[in-house]
């Protein structure tokens, strides 16, 4: 009987990390049937997508194609999607970006993830940015993963999962893919690559939540780690997190402005934006040529150069680097929070290594702030003894306002109610065994570590009469016995069919819904 559990076990493993595989590169089949016209309008009623060759059909309506004349007159880019199982591109070629998604559409991924896909946008006839979306503009996109070995590649605003997102919400998402710019050392630099994310390159009024990125961020000008948002940026940035390393690269020595603002969480902002309860252990680096234009990098937030931004309770324990083999102007810094801010920051603490590469450093280096403004002095912060310079600068003279702390005095519990300042609910709790920060203090909101790959459905059969019988409508059905042989395959079942067993025994049932995929265990008596 154990040999018996744990095959079946094994099977039931096997069968969740199923993904459909990309073998026919350039394939256009649909696999839809009839559904596609009529699915799709309501998030209950979703377009779902369970093979590569869906995906590229999908998006080849997404993005404007004209047949079936049927399916484009039904609005596509308004449409409900979801994905149904794992994509897996396998790296080859004629893979391509879903494109738009607008006027209230929703793709589900529903903890799904797509892998190993490839997208360079630089080889393109016409160059352009790149993402799994071009644009998400009013619309969703949520409970979806980019994994794998594959590549983003692009212009200014590529990114892991939204090239743009405008007055949407991409929440529950995670990349573990490369992403970057077209770096160029010429003139002409400036307008190439900039924007660079691992979630989003560049967001307007829209949230980003309960995202994380663990792929390297690289990109010319302005770069960030987690949300990519560098420009026209608004609205929140919450319970995200980035672990990938970020390089801001901008070698343009002989003409035009230079800039390299670069953070773990976002690059840079010129409106009001709010970032909390968010966390960077990546290194972030800049590195930047010539004497015009100013470079910031920091830890959480690059540069945020507007009145009435925010940064409260995130941390940083990446290192923060700026560096440069030539002159550059004395108001480039770095921070260990930001490293410039008009932005009120609260209830932070750095531990990571703030430095730069130019001798004498500039004045600009701070554990929590490089380039204070009178409203960017920082209230309840803590950095560690050593990791920067000063706190900042305001108008031309150092504040004093952080604490540095030794390492014993970041690690003490006692610090946890210090550092939650009269909260309520509190925002920190004690880093205990297993320890996942080195002692220092962590957050207590639930940021999402991983999607599971496969939701658990509810129970879509049960037993009658040596029969199963579907209590949902099911894409298919497959039944194996404990050898793992598929004994039963059948296809878009209704809600209340019934299937006969071949006889006792005990199976597993894996059933494919929109809500994703269940594998179920059942005894037939």
């Amino acid at each position: 009987m154990k040999k018996i559990t744990f095959f079946l076990v094994a099977v039931l493993l096997n069968i969740s990390a199923m993904a459909t595989v990309w073998t026919s590169a350039g394939a256009t089949a649909t696999g839809f049937g009839t559904q596609l016209p009529n699915a799709g309008k309501s998030e209950a009623n979703p377009i779902i997508i369970t093979t590569p060759e869906q995906w590229m059909y999908a998006a080849g309506l997404a993005n404007g194609a004209t047949t079936p004349t049927v399916i484009v007159a039904d609005t596509m880019r308004a449409k409900c999607f979801a994905l149904g199982d794992n994509l897996d591109f396998n790296n080859l070629a004629g893979a391509k970006t879903f494109g738009q998604l607008t006027a209230g559409a929703i793709f589900d991924g529903k903890g799904f993830s797509i892998s190993n896909i490839i997208l360079d946008g630089t080889k393109l006839a016409n160059p352009a940015a790149q993402a799994l979306f071009t644009t998400v503009n009013t619309a969703t996109v949520k409970n979806l993963g980019l994994t794998g070995s594959g590549s983003i590649t692009g212009l200014s605003g590529s990114a892991g999962i939204a090239c743009t997102a405008t007055t949407s919400i991409i929440s529950n998402c995670y990349n573990t893919t490369p992403v970057s710019g077209d770096i160029v050392s010429t003139p002409s630099a400036n307008t190439k690559a900039f924007n660079i994310g691992g979630i989003v390159g560049q967001s307007t009024n829209s949230t980003i939540q309960d995202c994380h990125n663990t792929g390297t961020i690289t990109g010319a000008g302005r770069c960030a780690g987690i949300s990519g948002i560098v420009g026209g940026t608004s609205n929140l940035i919450t319970r995200c997190y980035n672990t990938g390393a970020v390089n801001g690269v901008f070698l343009n020595t002989t003409t035009g402005s230079n800039y390299g603002d670069s953070g773990g969480i976002l690059g840079y902002t010129g409106v009001a934006v709010t970032v909390e309860s968010c966390y960077n252990t990546g290194n972030v680096t800049v590195t930047v040529g010539g004497s015009t234009g100013n470079s910031y990098v920091g830890g959480i937030v690059g540069s945020g150069v507007a009145a009435g931004a925010s940064i409260h309770n995130c941390y940083n324990t990446g290192s923060v680097t700026l560096a440069t083999s030539t002159a550059y102007p004395a108001a480039s810094s770095a921070g260990g929070i930001t490293g410039s801010t008009a932005a009120a920051v609260t209830n932070c603490y750095n531990t990571g290594t703030v430095t730069n590469t130019k001798t004498p450093p500039i004045s600009g280096l701070g554990g929590i702030i490089g380039l204070n403004t009178a409203r960017g002095i920082p209230v309840n912060c803590y950095t560690l003894a050593g990791v920067g310079y000063n706190d900042g600068l305001t108008s031309g003279a150092y504040v004093s306002t952080t604490v540095i702390k030794d390492i014993l005095g970041l690690q003490d519990p006692a610090f946890i109610t210090t550092l939650n300042n009269g909260q309520n609910p509190v925002k920190w709790k004690v880093d205990n065994t297993p320890q996942t920060n080195n002692g220092y203090p962590i957050l207590t909101l639930a940021i999402a570590t991983g999607l599971n790959p496969v939701y658990q459905n509810e129970v879509v059969v049960s037993v009658k009469d040596k029969a199963i019988q579907l209590l949902n409508d099911a894409f298919s059905i497959e039944v194996y016995n404990v050898v793992g042989t598929c004994l039963i395959n059948k296809q878009n079942l209704a809600v209340s069919s019934v299937i006969t067993m071949p006889h006792a025994g005990v199976y597993l049932i894996r059933a494919k819904t929109d809500k994703g995929i269940s594998v179920q265990k059942i005894l037939i008596q």
